[in-house]
């Protein structure tokens, strides 16, 4: 990222719900045209899944008349929350501070307890003289079974004068990120086809719709349709329901084919059986009749059973709870019980699974945005503006493809689940290192442990000697002889550490490399730079470091800006600065996504200073792709990060990197990709200090931190991967194919050109056994975890 930015962010996007035109929404029944009026709520609605819910349930006047504080404490307020309260908590207090002592110190406390564990204290100044109030979120997982104390703490026991108190508590929902949806009603008598002996669907002649029905031929569900979310060329916004089915011939023998349509694309659903199997195939296609940017189009099957399983992006199967809204990544949902137990596995190319516990709504997308997230930053006389990109372009004729599985089994319910990370770990840890304002002393202090180590094999502290690899961006050249003075405030005044300016530089690269670092570009040079230095660059870093990543820094609006950037220019076609060319010629095609740091969307959910952003204990819809495809950028994988760390208090390490918060990050199998600055010429950062010698050296608190690090990673709990290998994991486990074979037992199927190592499986209540492997196993709780090897197109028997 940029290193110097005088004006304060101002971020510049546009709203999604604006209306222009009419639009056409067709039903089961039949077609009508909306006026203006129901398009906007039509949109609205839409709009209103990305919003939190409040639903106010307490207000409490602590002082009505306001009141004179002289002792330590103040205003108590106790609320206690049931084991099985299934909401977070918009804490409001409001509290003006009329008159106190200039040196006065008075605060609000908020404390949680469980029995007599300590969950949580903090405290938050109350300013003076302000009637605007004090906002908390609380995540479920805390309020379960605890006890809310709220009060005003006075340490000094200072005169103070406060004003009107009030207390408000309301629960608080996340955004559900599932469109509000009414299912279309059935009429007419319903046809019976069959698909095998266990799987049947109902088509009403009548209306069109189309529902899954049972064994014994009884819905399974409710009429399902495609939601269809688009803007035109001329800006005009159309969202359609469609679940007018008819049949329609088939081109493979056993198949069922229907098709439907709406302007903006038409729709085929093609059924078939799977041999041997009490399972159906469901591809879902899409032909576009015109030009548009695709928000969302999904497959919608509102069930007529709840959810019983459901397997979240981090491998955890859970059991979904009522008022919850889940996105599943591409993991597999299971509805009902018994007789009428379904699940719903989706292939690779389905994009995302999304379940509404209330609505009792499953949401398989073809396409949708927040899959995908990305922005622009074009060349303008302004600052910090940018434009998204997220919806995917899509021309006429162009035709898009899916599929699921869905497997009626009364025992559908216990499958293996793949893990996304290897070798049974359940969290990960990165850190992604951007190059700006740096010098050789500086990286041999934080990789080494003090900028007087010049080899691997001496050093006493920081990354290396503790083996935590670092995905290092790096610049190649420094053409406009950029220095540290102003980076450092006058404290050095060399250049900055480049590879063809500072040899002792490259000959640290090079040992880091050969102990597992990854070493990339932060683009060629300080500023935008050209072509035949970006080629030099990249045949450069091809040769000596061989990595497939590539960090953007510096992007905004200006021409110096570093136009090359993947958010700048860098794949923009038409062009100066476009080098999608030259990255996928030299192998370029894992990118840092800057979107969840520029568009804070999940910045409200993080609670504690917890390692995972958006906290999961506020629930699980957030969606996130961890190595996300873009439709129009086939050849690139984005990866994500939502926070930097920065400590400017030594003794901050053993708080941000404490035991307990890698536990939590373990417990919900999240990852941190940190997005750092270890050896800017700087002491903000908190990497390095001085020494009584004067030398820089790796702070203490960092070293305690590398410290602990690596002893979870030894214990087999935490991977500590780079960039490139959580990307290639990551796409490797997207290559994989299970398919079940038997009540219990399934073929997985290495469908990549590459070796998969440590592929993890688990599985609650039940061991998995793997057929001619060597496998490893651990076990958390109830859930039994394996792994192995698998090599490029192996398959390999799996039973449980």
């Amino acid at each position: 990222m940029g290193s110097f930015r005088n004006i304060p962010r101002v971020v510049v996007f546009f709203q999604r719900v604006a209306l222009i035109g009419l639009a056409v929404i067709y039903t089961a029944c039949n077609s009508y045209e909306l006026d203006e009026y129901t398009m906007a709520k039509q949109l609205t609605e839409l709009a209103r899944s990305e919003r939190e819910i409040q639903q106010e349930f307490l207000v409490k006047h602590l002082c009505p008349e306001g009141f004179v504080l002289t002792d330590e404490y103040g205003l108590s307020f106790e609320q206690h929350f049931n084991p099985k309260t299934n909401h977070s908590l918009l804490l409001s207090i409001r509290t003006p501070v009329l008159d106190a002592p200039s040196n006065a110190d008075v605060q609000w406390v908020i404390e949680l307890k469980r029995g007599q564990e300590n969950l949580f204290w903090e405290s938050t100044p109350i300013p003076a003289k302000t009637d605007e109030p004090h906002i908390f979120r609380i995540p479920q997982s805390y309020l379960r079974g605890s006890n809310l104390k709220v009060y005003v703490w006075n340490p000094k026991g200072a005169k103070i004068t406060m004003g009107a108190s009030e207390l408000k508590l309301s629960r608080l929902f996340p955004p559900s990120w599932i469109p509000v949806f009414e299912s279309t009603r059935t009429s007419g008598s319903m046809n019976v086809l069959s698909i095998n002996e266990q799987s049947f669907v109902g088509h009403y002649s009548a209306g069109g719709s189309l529902v899954l029905l049972d064994s014994d031929k009884k819905a399974l569900s409710e009429p399902i349709s495609v939601i269809h979310y688009s803007t035109l060329t001329n800006n005009v916004k159309q969202v359609f329901n469609v679940s007018n089915w008819q049949p329609a011939k088939s081109t493979q023998p056993g198949e069922l084919t229907f098709t439907a349509s709406s302007p903006l694309a038409t729709y085929s659903l093609h059924i078939r059986e799977v041999a041997n199997q009490p399972e159906v195939m469901i591809g879902i296609n899409a032909l576009f009749t015109t030009h548009q940017k695709v928000h969302r189009l999904a497959l919608c099957a509102p069930m007529l059973e709840e959810a019983t399983s459901a397997a979240l992006q981090s491998g955890q199967t859970i059991q979904p709870k009522a008022n919850q809204f889940y996105y599943l990544g591409r993991g597999p949902l299971v509805c009902g019980s018994g007789n009428r137990t379904v699940r719903w596995q989706p292939e690779n190319q389905i994009s995302s699974v999304q379940w509404a516990t209330d609505s009792r709504l499953a949401l398989f997308n073809l396409d949708y945005e927040q899959d995908h997230p990305l922005i622009h930053f074009p060349e303008a006389d302004t600052t910090d503006y940018f434009v998204h990109l997220s919806a995917s372009k899509y021309s006429k004729n162009d035709e898009l493809q899916s599929v699921l599985r869905l497997r009626h089994d009364s025992d559908a319910g216990l499958f293996p689940q793949l893990l996304p990370y290897p070798q049974g770990t359940e969290a990960a840890i990165l850190f992604t290192e951007h190059a700006d304002w740096t010098n050789t002393q500086s990286h041999r202090a934080v990789c080494f442990g003090s900028e007087e180590i010049t080899r691997l094999e001496e050093a006493t502290g920081g990354f290396a000697y503790y083996d935590i690899p670092v995905t290092k961006s790096v610049f190649y050249t420094n053409p406009d002889s950029a220095d540290n003075l102003r980076a450092s405030d006058s404290i050095f005044s060399d250049l900055h550490a480049t590879i063809t300016t500072h040899q002792e530089f490259e000959e640290l690269l090079e040992q880091l490399h050969s102990v597992g670092f990854e070493v990339c570009l932060h683009t060629p040079d300080q500023y935008t730079t050209t072509r035949p230095i970006m080629e030099e660059a990249l045949e450069y870093m091809r040769a000596r470091f061989s990595s497939p990543t590539w960090i953007d820094h510096g992007y905004n609006n200006a021409a110096y800006n570093n136009r090359e950037n993947a958010v700048c220019d860098g794949m923009m076609p038409g062009k100066q600065h476009n080098y999608a060319d030259l990255w996928k010629e030299y192998g370029i095609r894992y990118f840092w996504n800057p979107y969840y740091e520029d568009v804070p969307v999940y910045a409200p959910w993080t609670f504690n200073n917890h390692l995972q952003i958006p906290y999961s204990g506020f629930g699980h819809s957030f969606p996130m792709q961890h190595a996300a495809r873009h439709p129009n950028y086939p050849d690139f994988v984005f990866w994500p990060t939502w926070s930097g760390l920065e400590v400017q208090d030594d003794a901050l390490w053993d708080y941000y990197l404490a035991d307990y918060r890698i536990e939590e990050l373990c417990r919900n199998g999240g990852v941190q990709p940190f997005h750092v600055y270890p050896a800017w010429v700087h002491l903000r950062k908190g990497f390095w200090q001085w020494n009584e010698d004067s030398l820089m050296v790796a702070s203490p608190g960092f070293n305690r931190a590398l410290d602990r690090l690596s002893r979870w990673r030894d214990e087999g709990r935490l991977w500590i991967p780079t960039v490139s290998q959580w990307m290639d994991h990551s796409l490797a486990i997207a290559d994989i194919q299970i398919m079940q074979t038997g009540a219990r037992e399934a073929v997985l199927i290495n469908q990549s050109n590459r070796p998969v190592h440590g592929i993890s499986l688990a599985l609650k209540e039940a061991e998995i056994r793997v057929a001619d492997k060597e496998v490893k196993r651990k076990t958390i709780g109830k859930q039994h975890r394996c792994w192995f090897d698998l090599e490029a197109g192996e398959s390999v028997v799996v039973s449980w």
